[in-house]
């Protein structure tokens, strides 16, 4: 594991980091944070978004023990909206695998090949937006990681520090 991929996982709830708990809860906050980049209000509150989303992306990532590497795009091929629309499709994708795992018992393996393919899709638009922002995928990182560190003082996910929110972060509602 990488230095992000072990700071996902030791703030990361430790019943949610592996198995079908793990795969829902990492679709649903690609999702939610999907949403709030889509509906982002300035560059700094999209950029926040990005940092969730890489978060949950590695989450992700550490559930199904796979992580495809960055790319460096130098040209960029949709419009903003579009790679915007296509991060909101892809995590809507991954919340259908998660509802057939979770609602229909079906078995987090009989995904993963899929869920490897969402993630390669959400990490191409990834870094294509960070190309059209002009900003490097490792300054958003820093910035998660700053963000989180204030969320959770003891340097690792409690239920109490995830509710009181101590960077100061609203819930996204």
């Amino acid at each position: 594991m990488n230095t992000y991929e072990t700071f996902v996982s030791a703030h990361t709830a430790p019943d949610h980091a592996h198995g079908t708990l793990g795969f829902l809860h990492a679709a649903m906050g690609l999702a939610g944070e999907a949403f709030e980049f889509h509906r982002a209000t300035g560059r700094a509150n999209a950029l926040e978004e990005l940092g969730d989303l890489e978060f949950y992306w590695t989450m992700l990532g550490n559930v199904i023990e796979v992580h495809p590497p960055p790319r460096n795009i130098t040209t960029i091929t949709c419009p903003f909206d579009f790679l915007s629309g296509a991060l909101l499709a892809t995590t809507i994708h991954l919340l259908d695998r998660a509802k057939k795992i979770w609602v229909y018992g079906q078995p987090l393996s009989l995904h993963r090949d899929s869920a490897i393919t969402e993630m390669n899709i959400l990490r191409y638009n990834l870094d294509e937006i960070y190309s059209f922002l002009g900003i490097a995928r490792e300054v958003v990182l820093t910035q998660n990681m700053e963000k989180i560190r204030l969320r959770y003082p003891p340097g690792h996910y409690t239920d109490q520090h995830a509710l009181q929110r101590l960077d100061g972060a609203r819930d996204g509602n």
